[in-house]
């Protein structure tokens, strides 16, 4: 019988994007639960900033559970996306440099650790998880964040790599759990982890809006006097090929949708795309006068407090099957939104009746969607917004009783 969990090594080997989100959540819960949490991340001096947004700040008894990041230093930089042998060298070279700090801090502590959550996993970080966890002393379980063994297997990867199959990834020994973030490929994965826990876990977001006169609120600020009362039709988060961003610029372009402000947030990486295309979304960036770019990664708050100045939020992703955020920003922030017909994505704005669908890479479809959404009123000819009904399924409560089930 397997002994009961009390100490959690949370890993993270990214620290960008929602993982800081994802990281300081689960820490609240695993803590609020009664678990040790010891904080594997690169960079612990960020972890007491985030933890004090968390409902854990509220009880210094909690918060005691959540060992000093500084303990936990070194060992959470995972070097990827070599190819071949070299990636199974450097992939076991970062299990093994991540199992001696744990051992480093079980030896200071006096302490064991009894599992190890990764708190959000990749294909280019797991792709050999079966064969290097033998080299790795600890039961573990993780986030599967896209589920890209089961979605496109064996398709390509950016780094030029392939997706790896899922029983190579996840039947290895310690493995004690696996997590994602879509029900829809929870049968096929039930299959490959076999009696191991597979737990749906909701996708919780930051819901945090700064005061009106906050440095945070800037930029929303600044978009709400470039849009002059003209509805803000908006595209957020990591800018590449896949966040549909050619259909998304040419619809800005669209003389329908002149009376639009479009407005693009967030990093901008645009060499998936065409050399043609690149020049031509660039230049409309620079010159449209309607479009407003702000090129640079937004920190949570001041991404929520243009969502919230936001009339309509564009999410009409390319090749994109996977679970977004975005989708419970929008349920949060009661903004419609717009999303590709086809995927998850799709099927949840359907069944929450959250906004509106399109057909991915189709602008005329993408245009008519905004013009139907960006009145501000909800059309009469869909159903009443179950804006409450997605919040839920995504809220802490729910990640508490994911992790109940997960640590169970």
């Amino acid at each position: 019988m397997a002994r009961p969990v009390k100490t959690v090594a949370l890993v993270d080997w990214h620290w960008a994007g929602h993982h800081q989100t994802y990281f300081k959540y689960y820490a609240s819960v695993l803590a609020e639960s009664g678990v040790r949490v010891v904080p594997f991340i690169p960079a612990p001096e960020d972890a007491a900033a985030l933890l004090a947004t968390t409902p854990a700040a509220a009880s210094p008894e909690v918060m005691r559970r959540i060992e000093p990041a500084e303990v936990a230093h070194g060992g959470a930089h995972l070097p990827v996306r070599p190819r071949g042998l070299q990636r199974f060298l450097k992939q076991a070279s970062g299990f093994r440099r991540l199992a001696r700090s744990l051992r480093a801090w079980e030896t200071r502590q006096r302490t064991a650790i009894d599992m190890v959550f990764f708190d959000t996993m990749y294909d280019h970080d797991f792709a050999n998880a079966s064969a290097v966890s033998s080299l790795f002393g600890w039961d573990w379980a993780g986030l599967y964040l896209h589920a890209r063994c089961i979605h496109t297997p064996g398709a390509a990867m950016p780094d030029g790599g392939r997706v790896p199959n899922g029983r190579a990834m996840f039947r290895g020994r310690r493995m004690r759990g696996l997590c994602v973030l879509d029900e829809g490929v929870m049968p096929q994965l039930e299959e490959i982890v076999g009696q191991r826990r597979l737990v749906r876990f909701p996708d919780i977001t930051d819901a945090t809006t700064p005061a009106p006169d906050d440095r945070d609120a800037g930029l929303a600020r600044k978009l709400e006097g470039y849009a002059r009362g003209r509805p803000i039709v908006a595209l957020v988060g990591h800018l590449h090929r896949s966040k549909g961003l050619e259909a998304f610029t040419k619809a800005a372009q669209d003389p329908r949708l002149r009376e639009c402000c479009f407005f693009l947030g967030g990093e901008a990486n645009l060499a998936g795309l065409t050399a043609d295309a690149r020049r031509e979304v660039a230049k409309a960036w620079e010159a449209a006068p309607n479009i407003h770019a702000h090129l640079q990664r937004l920190d949570e708050a001041s991404l929520n407090a243009v969502i919230q100045a936001s009339t309509v939020l564009c999410a009409a992703y390319v090749d994109f099957p996977h679970s977004s955020n975005i989708l419970t920003k929008a349920a949060v922030f009661r903004k419609p939104i717009i999303v590709s017909e086809g995927h998850l994505m799709g099927r949840q704005v359907g069944r929450y009746a959250l906004g509106l669908t399109v057909p991915q890479n189709d602008v005329d479809g993408l245009v008519r969607a905004i013009q139907r959404l960006s009145s501000g009123r909800w059309p009469d000819e869909l159903p009443p917004a179950r804006w409450s009904d997605y919040a839920a399924l995504h809220s802490y409560e729910r990640l508490g009783e994911a992790f109940a089930e997960l640590l169970a």
